[in-house]
């Protein structure tokens, strides 16, 4: 049985990390990422294609998510599912902010964008690959999750990239933890050209019972995100949170994996 069970979780981090790259991913990669042999990833991998739920590109030897899974999925989400309400709020803070919303959740050293809803203004972002892959250290949404988690997670990483252009404001990781507890405590973490330059940033962790399972954000041009828009829209963003949190909680499910990861495969379209 604990043979089992480790393959089962096996085989979720395998198909998470392929979900994470739409363009697809290789077999050497894909078992770095995920800290798994490559014959074992072979071997899941194998098994995944022919139930018809990885497609393998045949020329470029990358598995991506086969329509197959994507169809079945779709099928399973009602109308009343956690997925389509996420994608209630998260369409309600764009039209309210006026900037582009999504929400996260922390992977390891790193945030996941499960998904995003673009704002209504010309000039922001360019459309982005949903799911992809964040510093959790630079983004909004990193913050807000390491605020309830371990920062030690991302140490390594501060430590390699905050002399690299944007260059970190922190002195060192230690005053870089110990901002955190004002994010605690605040309820929300803000960031302005971290990530990107002239990039704001707001996010507010999704509390589910005792866990931080997600971070809701809002971003764009720091020349519309001032100081008084970034209140006005952490105010707006942990008022979201509170709702999906409880949505969350009331359905039963202290992460929300079923529905709300299934939003990152991309199987809805909003």
């Amino acid at each position: 049985m604990a043979g089992d069970l480790g393959l089962v979780q096996k085989t979720v981090a395998i198909v998470r990390a392929v979900a994470a790259h739409p363009d697809g991913i290789g077999l050497s990669d894909l078992a770095r990422e995920v800290d798994i042999s490559k014959a074992t990833c072979h071997r899941v991998l194998g098994s995944l294609e022919r139930e018809g739920w990885l497609a393998l590109d045949p020329l470029g030897k990358r598995y991506r998510l086969s329509l197959d899974l994507v169809f079945m999925a779709e099928s399973l989400i009602s109308e009343g599912s956690v997925a389509r309400f996420t994608f209630r709020v998260l369409r309600d803070l764009t039209q309210s902010t006026r900037e582009t919303a999504g929400i996260d959740r922390l992977a390891e050293s790193e945030v996941m964008v499960l998904a995003e809803v673009q704002g209504p203004h010309l000039i922001g972002h360019a459309p982005r690959p949903v799911p992809r892959r964040l510093s959790a250290w630079r983004t909004s949404t990193g913050r807000a999750l390491l605020a309830f988690g371990d920062p030690e997670v991302v140490r390594a990483d501060f430590e390699r990239d905050a002399g690299r252009p944007p260059v970190s404001a922190f002195a060192s990781f230690e005053a870089f933890a110990e901002s955190l507890a004002e994010v605690r405590e605040r309820g929300y973490a803000v960031t302005r050209s971290e990530l990107e330059d002239g990039l704001t940033a707001v996010a507010a962790p999704v509390r589910v019972g005792d866990g931080t399972p997600y971070a809701l954000w809002v971003s764009g041009p720091g020349y519309r995100m001032n100081d008084e828009q970034v209140l006005e829209t952490a105010t707006e963003l942990r008022d979201a949170a509170a709702r999906l949190g409880r949505v969350l909680e009331q359905g039963g499910s202290r992460d929300g994996v079923v529905d709300v990861d299934a939003i990152g495969a991309g199987i809805l379209s909003h």
